[in-house]
């Protein structure tokens, strides 16, 4: 297993990195990595993260169509008094009893919420046999995670019947995602969802203020495996089922503050808030066929 840095020597880690040119590193000789010595994980940050150039995700229908989200930008503020106290933390639990253990992604808890993230892309779909047409752009701001993560492990099994386990829990607040129909840049016709709000609920629809699992590797796994489609293909499946759990599938809540549309022909019209007090995904069951 791995170590977890101390945050004093995380802080001194991060510093020398600061300093020595990326020229300068090296890859560790074989017995430099045999002296390599572990417990629980490592900590680390993204301070001043960001990435933006010619990155594009394209998804292709079956029929030839394509969803493309172009010219991807994404960055994120920091919280500059818990640069190092709060960070995001990779670690492996070892569970026994003949159970696979379980590689964890905790993010950070991020109280004062200014760890905020930003993103751009825009859109774009091309009909089978048709030309390009754009459609705009996605853009989302300050959207704020607490807490939460992803684990990832591996149950007994063989053929279709095996896959990797997943869990998942989510608490977010997104400033405002937007589409703009003229551009990134250019809000003057644009529907906005802002002020969003999701995260588990009690049973009276209050929210806790704690992640909502989604799936739990523990509990109740979400299944990531590859099937076949009965007629002699495969399958990519993403499935999740509570409906075998005792308690049932965890609650969450959605709120949003304001529905906004703006058009330089009819105005501004507010909508007001919108709220789902109480939800649950019961049963998930998503797959994807590999393309041509």
């Amino acid at each position: 297993m791995l170590t977890r840095l101390p945050l004093a020597l995380l802080g001194m880690v991060m510093a020398s990195w600061a300093m020595v040119p990326a020229a300068a590193m090296e890859a560790l000789s074989e017995r430099d990595l045999a002296a390599v010595q572990g417990r629980d994980g490592f900590n680390f940050n993204l301070q001043n993260f960001s990435l933006s150039g010619q990155l594009s995700l394209t998804y292709a229908a079956p029929d030839g169509s394509t969803l493309r989200l172009g010219d991807l930008a994404l960055s994120r503020s920091d919280d500059p008094d818990h640069l190092l106290d709060d960070p995001y933390a990779l670690w492996i639990q070892r569970r026994g009893n003949g159970l696979a253990d379980v590689l964890h992604l905790d993010l950070p808890q991020n109280a004062a919420g200014l760890q905020r993230w930003q993103a751009a892309a825009d859109l774009a779909v091309t009909p089978a046999g048709g030309s390009t047409q754009a459609l705009g752009a996605l853009v989302l701001q300050d959207l704020a995670l607490y807490g939460g993560g992803v684990q990832m492990s591996t149950e007994p099994g063989s053929g279709s019947g095996s896959g990797v386990l997943l869990g998942v829990a989510l608490r977010a607040d997104l400033g405002a995602l937007s589409w703009r129909a003229r551009g990134r840049a250019d809000g003057s016709e644009a529907l906005t969802l802002s002020g969003i709000h999701l995260g588990a609920v009690d049973d009276n629809g209050h929210f806790t203020q704690q992640p909502w699992a989604l799936a739990d590797v523990s509990s109740q796994p979400a299944v990531l495996q590859v099937i076949g489609d009965g007629q002699g293909g495969q399958l990519l499946q993403l499935k999740v089922d509570w409906s075998t759990a005792e308690a049932g599938a965890a609650k969450a809540g959605l709120l949003i503050d304001n529905v906004r549309f703006d058009s330089t022909v009819n105005g501004a019209m507010d909508l007001g808030s919108s709220r789902i007090s109480s939800f649950q995904i019961n049963y998930l069951d998503m797959r994807l066929r590999p393309g041509n």
